[in-house]
């Protein structure tokens, strides 16, 4: 066993991972343990260095900064979600599985994460990787 990887994921005597309506902003361990679990924004995979702890729950309406109710999450990724263009949904195995939504349309399912897989994704090109453009501004010309 790597106890590295078992004390940021545990954090040991005193440092808890689930430290409720007690802190509003994550600790070193959270990030520590986000890190592990997420590795990078779970929305369009944005290296874990440029991320947010962001709370499923906002910590304004009760949400608690436990590990089970953070996500990781880039300045653009986190503002989609508090506007209302990206949902979070829980995976039976623990991991985020990003939603986009479109008014009036069903959810759509989006390739989350570091490794998503795009195989009909150019370099450099955010066609299909859960990145929208605001309303009202120009498509990008090829």
């Amino acid at each position: 066993y790597d106890t590295r990887i078992s004390g940021a994921i545990f954090a040991g005597p005193g440092r808890p991972l689930w430290l409720g309506r007690a802190r509003r902003l994550a600790d070193a361990a959270q990030r520590i343990a986000l890190a592990l679990r997420d590795g990078g924004c779970v929305v369009c995979g944005a290296p874990f260095a440029h991320t947010h702890a962001h709370h499923v729950e906002p910590y304004a309406s009760g949400g608690r900064t436990d590990i089970d109710q953070l996500a990781s999450l880039c300045a653009h990724c986190h503002t989609q979600v508090h506007t209302g263009f990206i949902r979070l949904r829980r995976r039976t195995d623990g991991t985020w599985h990003p939603l986009r939504i479109d008014p009036g349309d069903d959810p759509v399912p989006l390739g989350s994460g570091p490794g998503a897989a795009r195989p009909t994704q150019a370099p450099g090109d955010q066609r299909g990787s859960g990145i929208s453009r605001p309303r009202g501004s120009p498509q990008r010309s090829r």
